[in-house]
C-alpha cells in the first residue's frame, strides 16, 4: 500500500502560540535547550535575535521533517490533514485564531 506523505507546515504564529502556552519554567527550559543545542549565547541585540529565531526555525523544521504525516491522518475538528491543507490560507488562519482562544 502506497500512501502519499506530506510534512505539516508550521508558521511562526503557531510556534509563538505554542510557546506562549508554556509555563514560565518550560519556557526557560526551551530557551536553554535552543541555545545549548546551537552552542551560542542568548541574543543581546536585534541582529542576534534574528539569528536566534532562524536557528529555532531551522531546528524545528529539521525535527518535524522526521515525522511526515499522511493526508488521510485525522487532524483536528473532524478534518483530515489533507482537507486542512486544501483550505485557503485565510481559512487556516481563521481556524488557528479560533483554536488559540
Amino acid at each position: 500500500m502506497n500512501a502519499t506523505v506530506v510534512s505539516l507546515p508550521i508558521t511562526l504564529e503557531q510556534i509563538a502560540e505554542a510557546v506562549r502556552r508554556l509555563s514560565p519554567k518550560d519556557r526557560q527550559r526551551l530557551f536553554e535547550m535552543v541555545f545549548e543545542a546551537e552552542k551560542t549565547e542568548p541574543a543581546t541585540s536585534i541582529l542576534d535575535v534574528d539569528d536566534a529565531v532562524k536557528a529555532v526555525q531551522d531546528r524545528l523544521k529539521e525535527s518535524l521533517d522526521k515525522w511526515p504525516l499522511s493526508p488521510e491522518e485525522p487532524f483536528v475538528d473532524g478534518l483530515s490533514l489533507g482537507e486542512y491543507l486544501d483550505l485557503p490560507d485565510e481559512e487556516r488562519e481563521r481556524l488557528w485564531r479560533e483554536w488559540a482562544n
